[in-house]
């Protein structure tokens, strides 16, 4: 009996760390990746894909806010980075105008015309400020005019470009 004895120990034992093989051997969690499984039988093959969850998509990146630009007094718009260039607009001190670029010295700004969208002009950046960076805006080369209509110039009190 002695050598049965000892059978149904070994036996038992195997049996018990059979039982414990999950804490020395712990299974893999399932991973929040997207994943494709197949399964084939001999005429197709079937294909599953399974949709990935909220947690694993990055994060949405908000689109960027344009750079608006406020008059910081009486503003004349010109068609071209220079107060030589002819008056096609005005903006009043608080006006505000979308800035789409600059100059290459970044001292005059290309504004959408507030009454014409499609329409651009330019304004000197030293009178107005702007809502956010405005040296990571295109460069327009000085021939980029505007396609505004001339309106009537300022009254001479204005001393502003």
């Amino acid at each position: 009996m002695k050598r049965g004895g000892s059978i149904l120990i070994i036996g038992s034992a195997l049996v018990l760390l059979a039982c414990q093989l999950n804490y020395v051997f712990p299974t893999a969690t399932p991973s929040a990746a997207p994943r494709a499984t197949r399964t084939s039988t001999p005429d197709r093959a079937n294909v599953t894909v399974v949709a990935p969850t909220a947690a694993s998509l990055p994060p949405a990146v908000p689109p960027s806010a344009p750079v608006m630009a406020t008059a910081k007094d009486n503003l004349r718009i010109r068609s071209a980075p220079t107060t030589s260039a002819q008056q096609i607009g005005a903006l009043n001190k608080g006006d505000t105008a979308q800035v789409v670029g600059r100059n290459a010295a970044g001292d005059w700004w290309q504004i959408v015309l507030p009454s014409n969208p499609s329409a651009r002009g330019w304004i000197f950046a030293s009178f107005a400020d702007a809502n956010g960076p405005t040296d990571s805006l295109p460069v327009v080369p000085a021939g980029g005019g505007a396609t505004a209509p001339i309106v009537p110039p300022l009254p001479k009190g204005n001393p502003y470009p």
